[in-house]
């Protein structure tokens, strides 16, 4: 399985990190948070980033990550994680 989180800019001025699953799955919601400025969104990603290849332990096989922070101004990020996951399996990251 990978998943993706991505960053996108909104009309609001806000930034909403974006999900997607390859295979994708109905239950996966698109939009998993929306924040205030695109900083506060990075700092979310990097935060959930580490604590799901921590989760996910043996079952990460690998990962990728990009991101861009700047004093001010937009700040952009992207992680992609290759889990190996069972069919119905589940790796819940809460908190």
């Amino acid at each position: 399985m990978i998943v993706t989180l991505r960053t996108l800019p909104r009309s609001s001025g806000e930034t909403s990190v974006v999900l997607t699953r390859i295979p994708s799955d109905e239950r996966d919601p698109e939009v998993v948070n929306v924040f205030e400025s695109s900083r506060k969104a990075i700092e979310w990603m990097l935060a959930t980033t580490c604590r799901i290849i921590a989760k996910a332990g043996d079952k990460a096989h690998g990962y990728e990550t990009r991101y861009k922070v700047v004093k001010s101004g937009e700040c952009t990020g992207f992680a992609r994680l290759e889990l190996d996951l069972e069919n119905g399996e589940e790796l819940r990251v809460v908190g």
